[in-house]
C-alpha cells in the first residue's frame, strides 16, 4: 500500500503528496519508524524515508532547575552525533503529539550534553601523564609570552618526542601555532592549518566559560596569525592571497582578491569604526556590550574613503552579554539614549519584535540593532556566526576575532561544515542561508570544501536519481552506480550548472548529445538546437526560478531555500557565476532576503535604505503588516463560524480578539517599546496548550515570577463569539477530541530574551513553526488551518514534521564526552566525525525537483525544450584529472590570474562552432546532426511495425 501510493505521490504536487501518504498510512495497521532528517521538498529514492518522525511524549515533564543556568559558548556542546530517529505509531501521529515530541526531544538532548560536560569538567584533575603536564606547562608558558623569543626558547630546550604534541594540541594559541609553522619546518603529517583551526575551536567550545578570553586572536597578535603579512608605510597591513590546494574544492571565488589590506593596529581600526558609525555611539559605556559581524569585519577591511561610501548600509549589530534579563534591558535602554542623543532632532523610532530591538532614523544615520539573546561572554557570540569572516567584533578596547575568522581574511575563504545547513541560534553555530553567502562572494570571500570532507562522500546515482536520464531509466530500479571523493561532488555541482544554463542561457554538452524523450519528439527541435546562438542580451533571473519548487524548510522558515539540499544550493551558486561572467542579469533583490540575526522569526516589510526611506510611510508599512495578520485571523475565524468569508453580513470585529496582534510594532522611545508585548496569533491542539501550561508552571517555581500573560505563553485569542449588526454568532469547539484553539501568543520584556531558560526557548521554536505553517505558506494555509478533521490534522502533522527537520535531533554522545579540555588526548579528535559525515551525505542525497520536460511551475519556457532529451552526465564534462584529481599535499600555491570574461567568451565561441559541425563521441560513436536526425525516420518507422521505443530507434541510435 505504501509503495503504491508513494509511486504516485513523487510525481504530485506537496499538498497532494501529503493526502495520498495520509490515505497510505491510514490503511496501515503496523508502526512506522521513519528518519527525523528527511524532507518534503525533495524527492528521494525509493528507499529513503518518507517522514520525520517523533517519539510519544512525556505528558508529566519535571524540568530540572539547570534549564536556566549558562555555560561557555552556548548551551550546547559541539560536535552532537548524528540525527536521532524516534518511533511513532499511527493512532498518535497528531500535531499536538509531534509539537511536544519535538519539544521534549530537544530538551532531553539538551540536559544530557549538559551533564556530559558538567561530568568533564568535574572529573578533570589535571593532565592523566608526565607527557600531559610537560605539554600544558608549556603550552601555558607560551600563552603567558608569545614572542619569538619565548618560541625560541621552547624548541631549543624541548624534547624532540614531546614537540609534536605541543604542535598538535588544539589548546596551543593560534598565533604562537601560526609562528611556529612560519618559522620552523613542520612535516604536513604533523599539521594542517585548517584542520587546527577545526580542533582548536572545539576545544574553546569545551572550555568553562570563565576561560572564554584564552583562544581569541587580537590585532596585536597579527604578526603571529598573519606570518607572511607586510607592514605599508601608511600603517595598513597587506596580505597576499594564495591558491588553494587542488585536493580542496573552491566555488564562490571569482571576486576574490589578490591581495588585500586591513587596518594594521587597534588605533586605526578604531578611528575607522568610529567614522563608518558617524560616531553614533558616542558616549556609550561598553561594559556589557559587544559590535560583532559584518560591521567590525567592514571596519577592518575598509582602508580608504572610498570603501567607506559602498558601505553605508550596514547596520550596527550589538550584542548585550553577561547580564540577566532585566539589566539586559536597561543596558539596552542605555544604548538607546546614547544614540538617541547622538541622532539629535531628526526623527526616530524603536522596532520591536521578538528577537530584536532596531533603532531608526533618516538616512543614512546607521541603524542599530539590539540582538534578544542573553549571551555570557563575547567568545560565545563570536562562536555562534556562521561565515568565517563574520567572527569579528568590537568591546570598545580591542578587535577580538576567532581564529577562522583570521584564517578567512588571510585566504578569502569559509571553511565548509554542516553547521552552514544544519546549524540553529540556539546551538554553538547557526546555519547560513544563501543570499548571506552570496553577499559575501560579491564582497570577495568564497567557500572551501576541504578535502576530508570531499574524500568522506560516496553517492550511488542510480538509487539518488538525476535528471540526465530517460524518464523510463528514472523511475526504474538500476545497477548501482557508485561515484565516490571529489568526483561525486564536482558530479552534482555539473547537475545544478547544466540545469541553469540549459534554462537560462541555451543548450548544453548533455543537451546537444541526448536522446529525445520518447514520448515528445520533435524533429524541428533538433534543428533549433543547432542553429542556436547567444542572445544578443544577457536574460533577467530571479532567484525563485531556480529551483523548480518552494523548497520548503523546517525550524521556523516555511519559504524558499536554496541551502536545503547541495544540488539547490549550486544552482545558486551556478546563476551567481554566470552573472559574474556576465551570461545573465542576476536580480539580487528578487529573494526576499532574511535579516541574519532575526532568521526567519521576524520577517520585516522590506524597504529601501536609501534617500527615498520615509520613516513615518515605513511605521504605517510595518502597521499594515500586522492587519495583513488580522485579516487572514478574521477569514478564519468566520470559517469557524460557518459564515461565507466572502458573503457574510456586516461584522463588528471591535472586542472579538483578547489582544491586539502585534507581529512586530514601532515606538517613538524605548520606553514605551518596553510597555507594549509581542501578540501573534495562532491555532495549537488541547494537548500542546495544555503541555505548554505545565511547562510554565515549572518555570515560574523555578525563577519566582508570578502567573502573568507573558509566563503563560498562550492565552485565550477570542471572546467565544462573532458579532454582526442584528446578531451574535458563536464560535463552536474544535470538533476533534485533540481540537484546535484559538490562542495569542504573548511574548513580553523577559521571554524575549532567548537563553532566559532552555524551556521556553524550545517552546518557542516549535510556536514559530505551528505560526508559519499557518500563516506563511500560503498555497497550503487555506486549506489546512485549523483542521475540521483527523484526516486533516494528519495532514498538518506530517507538514510540521517536515518543518521540524530544520532542527534535527542528534542522538548518540558527542565529542564533548571524549575527554576533558585539559587532556592533550583530546587533541587526537579528528575533522570530520562521524555527525559530520552523516550530516554531509544526508544534504547530497537529496534533491530538488525535477524539471520534467519543460512544464515548470505552470509555466512553458521556450528556452527549456531541449529538456525532451536526457544524457548522463560525461566524466569529461566537470572532471580533469590534472586539475581536480590532483594532490598538493596540502599546500597553498603562488596566485594565478583568473580567465577574464572575454577570453572565455572568446573560447566557448570556438566550442560553440566545433559543435555545430561535429557532435563530439558520446555513447556507441560518434553522433553526427544528420544521423540524429535519421532518429526520427526510424522512430516512426519502429512505431509502423509495432516496435516500442526501447526497440530499434534506441538501438539504431546506440548503434
Amino acid at each position: 500500500m505504501i509503495s503504491a501510493y508513494f509511486s504516485t505521490c513523487r510525481l504530485a504536487h506537496p499538498f497532494r503528496r501529503r493526502q495520498y501518504l495520509s490515505r497510505a498510512l491510514a490503511n496501515c495497521t503496523r508502526p512506522l519508524t521513519v528518519s527525523l532528517h528527511c524532507c518534503l521538498a525533495s524527492s528521494p529514492p525509493l528507499s529513503s524515508p518518507l517522514f520525520c518522525i517523533f517519539c510519544p511524549p512525556d505528558p508529566h515533564f519535571n524540568s530540572p532547575p539547570s534549564y536556566h543556568s549558562r555555560a561557555m559558548a552556548d548551551d550546547a556542546p559541539s560536535s552532537p552525533g548524528p540525527f536521532l530517529t524516534l518511533p511513532i505509531t499511527n493512532a498518535n501521529n497528531t500535531t499536538g503529539n509531534v509539537c511536544i515530541a519535538q519539544i521534549q526531544a530537544h530538551l532531553d538532548y539538551y540536559e544530557h550534553e549538559r551533564a556530559q560536560l558538567a561530568q568533564n569538567h568535574a572529573s578533570s584533575n589535571g593532565p592523566s601523564s608526565l607527557v600531559d603536564l610537560t605539554v600544558q606547562r608549556i603550552i601555558k608558558s607560551l600563552r603567558d609570552d608569545p614572542t619569538p623569543e619565548s618560541l625560541e626558547i621552547v624548541l631549543k630546550n624541548t624534547p624532540p618526542t614531546i614537540l609534536p604534541k605541543v604542535i598538535q594540541d588544539p589548546s596551543l594559541h593560534y598565533s604562537i601555532f601560526r609562528r611556529w609553522g612560519q618559522t620552523h619546518e613542520i612535516k604536513k603529517d604533523v599539521v594542517d592549518v585548517d584542520e587546527y583551526v577545526f580542533r582548536n575551536e572545539r576545544d574553546m567550545r569545551r572550555r568553562p566559560e570563565a576561560e572564554w578570553n584564552r583562544l581569541l586572536v587580537t590585532l596585536d597578535h597579527a604578526d603571529g596569525f598573519w606570518p607572511e603579512s607586510e607592514m605599508q608605510p601608511d600603517g595598513t597591513r597587506l596580505l597576499k592571497r594564495k591558491m588553494p590546494p587542488r585536493e580542496h574544492w573552491a566555488i564562490l571565488g571569482e571576486k576574490i582578491q589578490k591581495e588585500i589590506r586591513v587596518h594594521g593596529t587597534t588605533e586605526s581600526f578604531k578611528n575607522r569604526f568610529e567614522s563608518m558609525t558617524g560616531n553614533i555611539l558616542k558616549g556609550l559605556n561598553w561594559d556589557n556590550v559587544f559590535v560583532a559581524g559584518g560591521l567590525p569585519l567592514a571596519c577592518l577591511t575598509c582602508v580608504d574613503e572610498e570603501t567607506e561610501k559602498k558601505l553605508i548600509g550596514s547596520d550596527i549589530d550589538l550584542y548585550i552579554y553577561g547580564l540577566g534579563p532585566e539589566d539586559a534591558n536597561a543596558k539596552a535602554e542605555e544604548i538607546w539614549n546614547v544614540w538617541s542623543d547622538n541622532v539629535g532632532d531628526k526623527p526616530k523610532m524603536v522596532i520591536r519584535n521578538a528577537k530584536t530591538f532596531t533603532f531608526i532614523s533618516e538616512y543614512p544615520t546607521r541603524r542599530v540593532q539590539i540582538v534578544l539573546k542573553l549571551i555570557p561572554n563575547p567568545a560565545a557570540v563570536l562562536l555562534n556566526f556562521d561565515l568565517d569572516q563574520c567572527a569579528i567584533g568590537w568591546n570598545g578596547q580591542e578587535v577580538l576575532m576567532l581564529p577562522r575568522c583570521a584564517r578567512a581574511v588571510e585566504t578569502g575563504y569559509t571553511v565548509f561544515t554542516t553547521d552552514l545547513v544544519y546549524g540553529h541560534y540556539l546551538g554553538d553555530r547557526r546555519a547560513s542561508q544563501e543570499m548571506r553567502i552570496l553577499k559575501y562572494a560579491d564582497r570577495g570571500f568564497g567557500i572551501l570544501f576541504p578535502a576530508a570532507i570531499l574524500a568522506a562522500t560516496e553517492i550511488d546515482f542510480a538509487a539518488r536519481g538525476d535528471d540526465h536520464r530517460p524518464w523510463h531509466r528514472r523511475d526504474n530500479p538500476q545497477e548501482p552506480e557508485v561515484v565516490t571523493g571529489k568526483k561525486a561532488v564536482l558530479r552534482l555541482a555539473y547537475l545544478a550548472r547544466d540545469t541553469v544554463h540549459r534554462f537560462f542561457i541555451g543548450p548544453t554538452e548533455a543537451s546537444l548529445l541526448a536522446l529525445e524523450d520518447d514520448d515528445y519528439y520533435e524533429d524541428e527541435d533538433l534543428q533549433t538546437m543547432k542553429e542556436w546562438t547567444p542572445p544578443s542580451e544577457p536574460r533577467g533571473v530571479d532567484f525563485c526560478q531556480l529551483d523548480g519548487e518552494p523548497q520548503y524548510r523546517g525550524g521556523a522558515i516555511g519559504n524558499r531555500n536554496g541551502l536545503k539540499m547541495f544540488e539547490s544550493f549550486m544552482r545558486m551558486v551556478a546563476a551567481w557565476t554566470f552573472d559574474v561572467e556576465g551570461k545573465i542579469k542576476l536580480n539580487k533583490e528578487s529573494f526576499n532576503p532574511v535579516d541574519y540575526m532575526q532568521g526567519s522569526y521576524d520577517d520585516l516589510p522590506k524597504y529601501d535604505w536609501d534617500a527615498s526611506f520615509d520613516l513615518k510611510a515605513y511605521a504605517a508599512k510595518i502597521e499594515d503588516h500586522n492587519n495583513e495578520i488580522f485579516g487572514r485571523v478574521k477569514d478564519r475565524l468566520l470559517d469557524a463560524a460557518g459564515l461565507n468569508m466572502y458573503n457574510h453580513p456586516p461584522m463588528i470585529w471591535r472586542g472579538v480578539l483578547t489582544r491586539r496582534i502585534r507581529r512586530i510594532f514601532t515606538a517613538p522611545t524605548f520606553s514605551e517599546a518596553l510597555t507594549k508585548q509581542i501578540t501573534i496569533p495562532l491555532w495549537a491542539p488541547r494537548t500542546l496548550s495544555t503541555y505548554i501550561s505545565s511547562l510554565t508552571s515549572s518555570i515560574m517555581q523555578t525563577h519566582t515570577l508570578p502567573p502573568t500573560d507573558e509566563f503563560t505563553i498562550l492565552v485565550p485569542g477570542h471572546n467565544g463569539t462573532l458579532k454582526t449588526t442584528s446578531n451574535i454568532i458563536p464560535i463552536p469547539p474544535s470538533p476533534l477530541p485533540d481540537g484546535y484553539s484559538f490562542h495569542m501568543w504573548v511574548i513580553g520584556n523577559t521571554t524575549s530574551w532567548a537563553r532566559f531558560d532552555r524551556r521556553v526557548d524550545e517552546i518557542f521554536e516549535c510556536l514559530w513553526t505551528l505560526y508559519h505553517q499557518q500563516f506563511t505558506i500560503d498555497s497550503m494555509s487555506s486549506d489546512i488551518t485549523p483542521p475540521r478533521d483527523s484526516h486533516a490534522d494528519d495532514g498538518v502533522a506530517d507538514l510540521l514534521k517536515e518543518m521540524f527537520q530544520r532542527r534535527p535531533v542528534p542522538s548518540g554522545t558527542s565529542l564533548a564526552a571524549n575527554a576533558s579540555p585539559s587532556s592533550s588526548s583530546s587533541s587526537g579528535s579528528t575533522w570530520p566525525d562521524e555527525r559530520e559525515k552523516q550530516t554531509w551525505s544526508h544534504w547530497l542525497h537529496q534533491r530538488p525537483y525535477r524539471v520534467y520536460r519543460n512544464y515548470v511551475e505552470d509555466a512553458w519556457h521556450d528556452l527549456y525544450r531541449e529538456m525532451f532529451w536526457f544524457v548522463p552526465a560525461q566524466e569529461e564534462w566537470y572532471w580533469d584529472e590534472e586539475r581536480d584529481g590532483g594532490s598538493d599535499a596540502g599546500v597553498w600555491g603562488e596566485w594565478r590570474e583568473r580567465e577574464s570574461n572575454e577570453a572565455r567568451r572568446e573560447r566557448e565561441a570556438e566550442w560553440r562552432e566545433r559543435w555545430q559541425r561535429v557532435v563530439p563521441e558520446t555513447w556507441g560513436g560518434r553522433l553526427e546532426w544528420e544521423r540524429m536526425e535519421e532518429r526520427g525516420v526510424k522512430r516512426r518507422r519502429g512505431e509502423e511495425e509495432g516496435v516500442g521505443m526501447a526497440g530499434a530507434g534506441r538501438r539504431d541510435i546506440l548503434g
